[in-house]
Formats: structure tokens, C-alpha cells, sequence
């Protein structure tokens, strides 16, 4: 009876991915475009409009195909993705690749600092540091 109820509610999860999966993708892409758009609205870069650095994020997730190969696979993807981006940033909005590789790299280097700055603050909270 257990091992029913298990496989029942392993089914009812695995259709709730399912389902839930595609919208979860969806919102990232807009995400994501949406952060990068955003920096290049701060600095004027940007020449075309939303959409194009939505189709580009869409465009450039192809090879996360390549995730399904054991080991390797994701960092090939997530490099390859990272070139990607790069590439079309530089295409589209026509700007130099310095400034794509930064337009890049930015929210990263935020998001990073950001990390630190949070597990900073919880070290100094618990007082394990003197």
C-alpha cells in the first residue's frame, strides 16, 4: 500500500514538472534578457529593443543540450552559452566586444560581490570571527 502511494505521488510530481517546467523557462529567459537589457539602458548601449535580447537568451540556449553528456557536458554548455551571448550582444546592439564581454560579465560580478557580501555579514552575525 505504501509503495503504492509513493508511485502515486512520484506521478503527480513528475506531471506537476511537467506542466510547470516550460512557464518556470520562460520566466528565467525573461529574466535574464531583462537583466542584461537593463545594463545596457544604463550605459546607452542599447540599440535595439526588448525583444531582440529576449530572442537572443532564447536563442543562445541551445547548447544546453550538450548538458546530457556526463562531466563535461555542462561546462561546454554553459561556455559555449556564455560565447553565445557574447556574440549576438555584439551583433545586435551593435557594440564593440569589450563592451558585450562587460555587458556580460557585469551581473555576474555583482551577483558574486553581492554572495560575499551576504556570507560577510552572516560570519560577522554568528561572531565567529573576532
Amino acid at each position: 500500500e505504501y509503495d503504492e502511494l509513493s508511485r502515486r505521488i512520484e506521478s503527480i510530481t513528475n506531471l506537476f514538472y511537467i506542466v510547470i517546467f516550460p512557464f518556470l523557462i520562460t520566466a528565467w529567459f525573461f529574466i535574464l534578457a531583462g537583466i542584461l537589457h537593463l545594463v545596457m539602458l544604463i550605459f546607452g548601449w542599447n540599440k535595439e529593443k526588448f525583444e531582440a535580447t529576449f530572442r537572443l537568451i532564447a536563442y543562445s540556449e541551445g547548447p544546453s543540450f550538450f548538458a546530457i553528456v556526463p562531466f563535461i557536458g555542462s561546462l561546454v554548455s554553459m561556455i559555449w552559452q556564455l560565447v553565445l551571448v557574447v556574440i549576438g550582444i555584439r551583433e545586435i546592439h551593435r557594440v564593440g566586444t569589450g563592451k558585450a564581454i562587460l555587458i556580460v560579465s557585469l551581473p555576474l560580478l555583482v551577483f558574486c560581490l553581492c554572495c560575499c557580501s551576504f556570507i560577510s555579514v552572516i560570519i560577522g552575525m554568528t561572531g565567529l570571527v573576532d
